[in-house]
């Protein structure tokens, strides 16, 4: 069972991240994607990885709602990551 950080630890994470445009992103346990819907409108892709097909279903509405086309929600092990082999400048 997990909770949602209140805004401001997102905040500050994201901040203490120093995400730069260009760069890629993955946030591990994406949950319906608070987290990576901020950091999307900071760097060039967003790829929020969650076990949880619905918080999948959830963050992948959310971005198509908020014309985010450089956000993705995927399912996967969160210890594992995303199936592909992706590279991320930031985790």
């Amino acid at each position: 069972r997990r909770a949602l950080l209140a805004p401001m630890f997102v905040a500050r994470a994201l901040q203490l991240a120093e995400i730069k445009q260009g760069e890629r992103v993955l946030d591990v346990a994406g949950g319906a994607g608070y987290s990576a819907a901020i950091a999307a409108r900071l760097a060039a892709s967003v790829t929020a990885l969650e076990e949880d097909e619905a918080f999948v279903a959830r963050a992948a509405a959310a971005f198509a709602e908020l014309g985010l086309g450089n956000a993705a929600a995927v399912r996967g092990e969160l210890g594992i990551g995303p199936a592909g082999g992706e590279a991320f400048d930031v985790i």
